[in-house]
């Protein structure tokens, strides 16, 4: 689970090992006390594993036991165990500060959150659509403050090669552990997609900034404040005294060490944590995503002591959108490692490669049922969307250009595609330009026969075809299948051929007020030509009909010979039509690419 294991609230955790397991004493003054919440987190430690020792090594039995007995202490004014996993802890001087426990494998790996060597759980991967709205901000900041904690550098770049190679000039920023410090939330608003990958709580989360402070019972709050200012500076002390950063520390237990209650050590770092008092105060950040994969992170109903929610929190930022973690009445809870992983994956996956809107990407492939925690019994800890559901970063209309020759190209969605709207222009071996006319490569694009098309790829009739033949990368040619598919979206048959037809250079108009080239696919007359021979002085070959039809190839054969073709004409009176048809593979068509 991705509890906020590691951490806790209020002013700075420090455990001094010589203190005894008593009730913490009382600040000396009224001014907020380092050294009181210090205390409380070093005898809440040590009383944990007392119990854990008296209970045969439970964990979960250790953390209960002592959250009623610190609440019993004097200096305590509340005390809240969440999850089985950690202690809420509010002190009567109005400070609050969390104990946790974080189970590890052998390897030090935090069970609940990226226990194993890799991400066994393949990418759910969802179908694109289009979106009226663009994320316009090309930054993308990965804030990974558990990172050595969860994963090994191999899970990471996995997410990162679907931004890299997305062709979408996204410029990837990567923070791990320490590199997370808590000044970095402020720049949030300065990346269009930001995804935050740590333990969390229901109104904080693990920042990769920490203190060390050694353990001795005699260490003054002035010796604590100024070790604090040297190691993080004036700033942190500030924000810490007054609440809008907390610190905190966890006990991590590895189980299947024998009698680990007596071998646990408390440590010296202290971790400091992000409250949503700080969240609240800084800038909105209208167009900015975020993705709170932690736990808690969906939280909008009143938490402990009253403070302001994760969920609320940011969506008070007015960002574009946010994904998190809850169930349907507005709680959270700690998510399981496979889960979270998979929705990392699959958020990403969708945003980048699908191109998929704000509003589908937490969804199933029905574009309507989301995501649920599968190891969570009872109440469905569900993968949630809040805010516009009509923003991606490839919106409905796009450009692009072939890195191959600097030829730039627009795109359009139909349905759940994008196709390219200008023919093929790519000058590859073989090709040909209808008439051997140059001036009609910067209208038409080139002509392909089939075996240049597919550059050797065998047939296929799936969809995605998976072919990329000549197309740029990050596309691929349309299958038979997707031909249909895109013909069926805009109405089947001629239907869609008048939708996909443009206006222009054909020698039969459209039929006034159809609404031509309503898709913006915009066909036009480019011609084809048959016999194609290299080798020919071009007797056995004909240019057929440029201004009156233009035919696409699918990587589909019909059979040896030949491949399936989809043909665009128009019939005596203005009337489009599509057919689709086997034809000799030596011919020269145009060709159209799909997005990958």
């Amino acid at each position: 689970m991705k509890t906020l294991k590691l951490i806790a609230l209020v002013v700075l955790a420090i455990t001094l090992s010589q203190c005894k397991t008593t009730a913490p004493t009382q600040p000396q003054s009224s001014s907020p006390s380092v050294i009181e919440v210090a205390r409380v987190l070093d005898t809440t430690a040590k009383q944990f594993l007392q119990f854990a020792d008296q209970t045969n090594g439970d964990p979960r039995k250790a953390l209960m036991l002592t959250a009623t007995w610190i609440k019993s202490q004097p200096a305590i004014k509340d005390a809240q165990a969440r999850d089985s996993g950690y202690i809420d802890i509010l002190l009567n001087s109005g400070l609050q500060t969390t104990f946790s426990i974080d189970l590890i494998d052998p390897t030090g790996l935090s069970l609940f959150k990226g226990g194993g060597s890799e991400i066994t759980t393949p990418p759910l991967e969802v179908s694109s659509t289009g979106s009226s709205n663009t994320i316009s901000n090309k930054k993308v900041l990965l804030y990974l403050a558990g990172f050595s904690q969860f994963y090994t550098a191999g899970q990471i770049q996995k997410i990162v090669d679907y931004f890299t190679n997305s062709g979408l000039g996204l410029d990837v920023t990567v923070l791990k552990d320490e590199q997370c410090t808590y000044q970095t939330v402020e720049s949030f608003k300065d990346y269009g997609l930001v995804i935050i990958d740590t333990h969390g709580g229901p109104d904080v989360f693990l920042t990769g900034s920490s203190f060390s402070i050694y353990p001795d019972a005699t260490i003054t709050e002035e010796q604590v404040r100024a070790i604090i200012i040297k190691q993080l500076g004036q700033d942190c002390l500030d924000k810490l005294l007054s609440g809008a950063l907390r610190i905190g520390k966890a006990i991590r237990i590895n189980l299947s060490t024998p009698l680990w209650p007596k071998k646990i050590d408390i440590g010296r770092t202290t971790q400091i944590l992000t409250t949503t008092d700080y969240i609240t105060s800084l800038h909105s950040m209208p167009g900015t995503v975020v993705f709170g994969n932690m736990c808690y992170s969906g939280q909008s109903s009143p938490v402990f002591n009253s403070n302001t929610p994760m969920k609320t929190a940011f969506m008070g930022l007015n960002p574009i959108s946010y994904y998190g973690y809850a169930f349907s009445d507005g709680t959270s809870g700690s998510v399981n490692v496979p889960f979270s992983n998979a929705m990392f994956d699959t958020l990403v996956h969708a945003l980048v490669v699908d191109g998929d809107s704000t509003g589908i990407a937490n969804l199933q492939t029905d574009h309507t049922t989301e995501y649920v925690d599968p190891l969570i019994f009872g109440n469905a800890l569900l993968f949630k969307h809040f805010g516009a559901d009509d923003y991606s970063y490839q919106g409905c209309i796009d450009t692009f250009t072939d890195a191959r020759d600097q030829h730039f190209y627009h795109a359009v969605c139909i349905g759940k595609q994008k196709w390219m709207v200008e023919n093929l222009a790519f000058n590859a071996q073989g090709s040909r330009v209808y008439e051997d006319d140059p001036s009609n490569a910067a209208i038409y694009g080139r002509l392909y026969d089939w075996n240049t098309l597919m550059q050797g790829a065998a047939s296929s009739s799936s969809s995605p075809s998976k072919v990329k033949g000549i197309c740029p990368n990050g596309w691929h040619l349309p299958s038979e299948l997707e031909w249909k598919q895109a013909i069926a979206t805009l109405g089947g048959g001629d239907v869609a051929a008048n939708a996909m037809e443009s206006d222009n250079l054909w020698l039969t108009p459209s039929t006034p007020g159809s609404n031509i080239n309503s898709s913006g696919f915009s066909v036009l007359p480019s011609g084809f030509l048959t016999a194609i021979d290299p080798s020919s002085v071009h007797a056995d070959q004909i240019w057929w009909n440029k201004g009156e039809s233009s035919g696409y190839w699918a990587t589909t054969e019909s059979n040896a010979t030949d491949a399936i073709n989809f043909q665009f004409t128009r019939n005596i009176p203005f009337h489009p039509v599509l057919t689709q048809s086997a034809f000799g593979k030596s011919a020269a068509l145009p060709c159209r690419c799909l997005k990958d």
